[in-house]
């Protein structure tokens, strides 16, 4: 029996995602994608490694942000994109595969790179993707993946919740669940990662429409694709209720890390809280670091830190 659940309406998820590519020819690579582009690009530049062939999981525009970042000892020699959307060969990295995205279509050892970009969260199986692209990974070949982490959202799940319970006296699924900071460091584990590590990108956007959230939303594929969605259009004026609330209870404020979506500063807003949580882990290999045993220190801690030891 195939126990992985079903939760995203993967043939939804790829009519939004080539929806989003037709909107960013247009009008450029949405918000996230750039803000993952040059965080990825930064990570690359920070190891030293010139990676042969490599895999990229992301939307179309995201690739070439990357590169355009990078020296050009940096950039991979040999690059296949792979994107569950039926115009992935829009993309300038060629050659181009549309694939699902937890049944990569490679075989074991191809790549000793492979960027995953915000796509993980959506998939109905996190632990098989990532078995995927450990098997497809040569040893001590490299994983970033950027996912949307459990605090995303997290105003608009409660403004959701208090508008739908008040009209409707019930509620049905709006914003998909997330992977929080302490399951990606046991899905990296469960894949056999070697050195596994998770940091967070946490952040605030402040909108002074919900239609801007919206759009947002929409440019980066990322609007709502559960199969238990609720299916009728909702009203304008449960928009309305939904934006004033979210209006109410925000404090708006503006920080060096705040995006506004409008040059008004006066105008009425709203914060809307992003989590974007970063996975890295290698492909094990025999000459790679491995952890001392415990109990094999030759030294306190306190003589290392220069401090007088307290017992309890």
């Amino acid at each position: 029996m195939n126990s992985t659940p079903h939760i995203f309406d993967t043939a939804l998820r790829r009519k939004r995602r080539e929806r989003a590519a037709k909107r960013c020819a247009k009008t450029g690579a949405a918000f996230f994608t750039r803000r993952c582009a040059e965080d990825t690009a930064d990570r690359l530049q920070d190891i030293a490694r010139q990676f042969e062939q490599a895999l990229i999981i992301a939307p179309p525009e995201f690739w070439p942000l990357v590169c355009a970042q990078l020296p050009e000892s940096k950039i991979p020699k040999n690059v296949i994109f792979c994107y569950d959307a039926a115009d992935a060969q829009s993309c300038d990295a060629k050659p181009a595969i549309a694939a699902k995205d937890d049944a990569l279509p490679f075989k074991a050892n191809s790549f000793d790179l492979v960027i995953s970009i915000l796509n993980l969260h959506g998939v109905n199986d996190v632990p098989g993707a990532l078995s995927n692209i450990a098997h497809v990974l040569r040893p001590d070949g490299l994983m970033l993946s950027a996912v949307f982490g459990g605090a995303t959202l997290s105003q608009l799940r409660q403004s959701f919740y208090r508008i739908e319970s008040a009209q409707h006296g019930g509620l049905s699924p709006r914003v998909a669940p997330m992977i929080d900071f302490s399951q990606c460091a046991a899905l990296l584990q469960r894949a056999a990662f070697a050195l596994p590590v998770v940091d967070t990108d946490r952040f605030t956007l402040s909108y002074d429409a919900l239609a801007k959230l919206t759009a947002d939303l929409r440019d980066s594929a990322q609007t709502n694709t559960m199969v238990e969605r609720g299916r009728a259009p909702l009203s304008a004026s449960f928009m309305r209720a939904l934006e004033t609330d979210l209006m109410a209870s925000s404090p708006a404020k503006t920080s060096a890390r705040t995006k506004t979506s409008t040059g008004d500063k006066h105008a009425p807003r709203f914060e809307i809280t992003f989590e974007i949580l970063w996975m890295t882990g290698w492909s094990p290999h025999k000459d790679q670091q491995k952890p001392l045993k415990p109990g094999s220190a030759k030294m306190r801690l306190a003589e290392a830190l220069g401090v007088k030891e307290q017992k309890l």
